[in-house]
């Protein structure tokens, strides 16, 4: 197992890891963003946060899987806007 930490990964990969951590929890269940932010609910849902990501990093990969078609945003739930998967 490589001893590599996240601290030491380019940019680009780094990115890449936090839109596949994002796009798996899209696929699992649809998310509510209060569980993302302003810090991960680790325990809420059942993952570990990436080492070293901050909001900014999540809000950043969001946005380039939303620009990229690969989710959307739902308000289904009046005043709760979760990201999901479009199929």
């Amino acid at each position: 197992m490589s001893s590599t930490k996240m601290g030491k990964i380019p940019r680009e990969s780094a990115d890449e890891m936090i839109k596949h951590w994002l796009l798996n929890l899209a696929v699992e269940h649809p998310v509510w963003l209060g569980c993302l932010f302003p810090a991960v609910d680790a325990e809420g849902l059942n993952v570990k946060p990436l080492p070293r990501c901050k909001a900014l990093d999540y809000a950043r990969g969001l946005l380039e899987l939303l620009d990229a078609g690969m989710i959307k945003l739902s308000s289904e739930v009046s005043g709760i806007v979760y990201f999901i998967q479009d199929t």
